[in-house]
């Protein structure tokens, strides 16, 4: 059963004999579930590695259905960076578990050997007390540096790289933000350790067309910066991520599919208005945010305006992941 899901909804649900679900039309993969014993509680169902998992979210009456909700988005973009809500629970029962094991055993050792373990205290003490020698040098301070790549140490000058939220196999995007005034931004950069000419020269393009472009659908670059391996794109941030991305963790059904193919073509015909043609739509560079439905477009690297160019050939620049993508003019092979 498919709703909105309300305090109203949740409380209206009834069960006979088995438990009975409704499932967000508002969150895809959020639901709320009524057992035969009438208790209430929610949900998130999710794919992970190949798996379909179910995580309780919390039970009604102690959390309402919109915080319920929040929760819910949040893991879901868990999930979406490749981390399983379930394990993180695990690990901390595991936690648990080892914190009374060991509680267990020092209060096993001290009934069985207070006064050995007394007198050894005692005698270390006055061995310390009686020979004390002059304090060492200090030790040094190690500073610790953040990874936020896949084993490898990104560096952009003005900027603070918080995670990896997506990888291809020619580009590395991040979460990170500004640093003279903290500002949210999203930092895309070459996923390999030195970055081609081409590749630069499509940052370059991809920030000169959409930098001016006024579109709400239109992933805007705000700058191009310098790192260690060449150069990185900085982009507005946006909750949203790439839509390969998120197919790999989730399946949007009929109604949520629709919606984000509606907005994409909006964003499209207003693309095409301001005569520019993407030439790259494709699941890695559409932006989902499953929570709010937003959608924005993004990989402005190989975009033409209209007037300049009428070629419609297929690109040798186009990598394989791409290839299942494009266009049938792009082939070279229609009359």
């Amino acid at each position: 059963m498919k709703g909105k899901i309300s305090k109203q909804s949740v409380e209206n649900l009834s069960c006979e004999g088995k438990d009975h679900f409704l499932w967000d039309t508002e969150l895809p993969m959020f639901g709320c579930k009524i057992t035969p014993k009438d208790r209430r509680v929610y949900l998130l169902q999710y794919r992970i590695k190949g798996r379909q998992r179910r995580y309780t979210i919390g039970t009604h009456g102690v959390l309402t259905a919109q915080v319920a909700r929040n929760i819910a988005r949040n893991l879901l973009h868990e999930v979406v960076l490749g981390r399983d809500p379930a394990d993180r629970k695990k690990n901390k029962g595991d936690q648990a578990d080892g914190k009374i094991q060991n509680s267990s055993q020092r209060h096993k050792e001290q009934v069985v050997k207070p006064k050995a373990s007394n007198i050894r205290g005692n005698l270390r003490k006055s061995a310390a007390n009686t020979n004390k020698a002059s304090p060492g040098p200090p030790k040094p301070v190690v500073n610790k540096t953040k990874f936020v790549s896949s084993g490898e140490k990104a560096e952009i000058p003005g900027y603070s790289l918080e995670e990896v939220i997506f990888e291809s196999g020619r580009t590395r995007l991040w979460r990170g933000k500004r640093q003279r005034d903290g500002l949210s931004v999203l930092i895309k950069g070459a996923a390999s350790p030195e970055q081609s000419a081409q590749e630069l020269a499509e940052m370059r393009h991809e920030h000169e067309i959409t930098r001016d472009l006024e579109i709400d659908g239109v992933l805007r670059s705000e700058e191009l910066a310098q790192c260690e391996n060449g150069w990185a794109l900085i982009l507005e941030h946006t909750d949203a991520l790439p839509l390969r991305k998120l197919m790999d963790s989730a399946r949007f059904d009929l109604l949520h599919s629709l919606k984000v193919a509606i907005s994409l073509a909006g964003t499209l015909e207003e693309v095409h208005r301001h005569g520019i043609l993407h030439k790259m739509v494709n699941p890695f560079n559409i932006f989902v945010d499953p929570g709010s439905e937003t959608v924005k477009l993004a990989g402005f690297g190989l975009a033409i305006r209209l007037p300049r160019e009428n070629s419609t050939t297929l690109s040798p620049r186009l990598s394989g992941e791409t290839l299942p993508y494009i266009s049938p003019e792009q082939t070279g092979r229609m009359n």
